[in-house]
């Protein structure tokens, strides 16, 4: 659904408005004078967290713009901050992003930026741009294929989990589930079974985690630790 002119414009005075609210707290407010790129870290990563939680609890309505424009002034501050440094302002926070998403949508933007006559609806072929484009960046860059070093460019403060979900997704290379005889635990549980639920894995995830503590063995180290076996 396109957006009308009014919308558009009440987007940009809105973000006007909070640009000007952010400067003025720069300038004024002893604590936020104080803040700095590293400083500020922690909150983003709880600010994003709270939004995780709260689409997770289905408030998908004023709670959840209440904790993304908490996720909008952190960007709003890093970019106020680089600004100050002479790195880079909003302007450019905004139109990297475009440029990102002109050049890694394929499917739907043709080069000068316009949108496709016949855009490919195709959620396969959103996916398949995206890691072309992805996997051009990285040869640019004279980095290996994902493929080849899995662990690359994903942030190691992570969640061991949230690393290994995504790791495993990039790597073609097998897991211990996949290795007859080298499987962990019980071995039908360390293969996908027919009817497999998200509750029964939650459950099963659970149990792991409380044997390694029964074990005095810290369960994201161990996980950590098992990926990076697993891919070297």
């Amino acid at each position: 659904m396109s957006r009308t002119p009014a919308q558009i414009q009440a987007d940009a005075q809105a973000l006007e408005r909070v640009v000007a609210i952010t400067d003025a707290l720069r300038q004024h407010c002893g604590w936020t004078a104080r803040l700095t790129p590293q400083s500020l870290t922690p909150y983003l990563v709880e600010e994003a967290a709270e939004v995780a939680e709260t689409v997770g609890q289905g408030r998908l309505g004023a709670p959840l713009a209440s904790e993304l424009g908490d996720v909008l002034f952190q960007i709003l501050l890093h970019s106020r901050l680089a600004q100050e440094r002479g790195d880079f302002d909003l302007a450019d926070v905004a139109d990297a992003l475009s440029q990102k998403l002109l050049r890694r949508n394929t499917h739907v933007f043709a080069q000068d930026g316009s949108v496709l006559e016949h855009p490919d609806s195709d959620p396969e072929a959103a996916i398949t741009a995206w890691q072309q484009a992805k996997a051009k960046e990285r040869a640019d860059r004279g980095e290996l294929p994902v493929e080849a070093d899995p662990l690359r460019g994903l942030p190691a403060s992570l969640p061991a989990l949230v690393l290994a979900h995504k790791a495993l997704d990039r790597s073609a290379a097998p897991t211990p589930g996949d290795r007859p005889g080298d499987r962990p635990g019980r071995g039908d549980h360390s293969v996908v079974e027919q009817g497999e639920s998200e509750e029964r894995l939650g459950e099963e995830l659970l149990a792991l985690v409380a044997r390694a503590r029964a074990a005095g063995v810290d369960s994201e180290r161990a996980l950590r630790s098992a990926l990076i076996r697993s891919l070297s």
